[in-house]
């Protein structure tokens, strides 16, 4: 498994602003009670289902953020064993 790289905050929102995918993996309820600007729901469980009609291009850069970073990295470690190599992890 490739190392998870780990971003700043203001390192992912410069990538988001080009083009980068900035994905919140959290609850919908953790998501309505507050989110990263530009950022898309997409929790933990439902990821491997619907990641592929979200970023079909794997080599897109993807973001993920969560509270605490851990199920953002369960994320990460998903993504890129379905073959994603731009994903990050935002520092939370």
């Amino acid at each position: 498994m490739p190392k998870i790289q780990t971003l700043s905050q203001a390192e992912g929102e410069r990538r988001r602003r080009q083009g980068a995918l900035l994905l919140d993996v959290r609850t919908p309820e953790e998501f309505r009670a507050g989110h990263l600007p530009g950022s898309m729901l997409l929790p933990l469980e439902r990821l491997p289902g619907q990641i592929s009609s979200i970023a079909p291009d794997r080599g897109r850069t993807l973001l993920l953020y969560c509270s605490r970073g851990e199920r953002s990295r369960a994320a990460a470690q998903v993504l890129a064993s379905m073959g994603y190599h731009q994903v990050y992890v935002l520092r939370p």
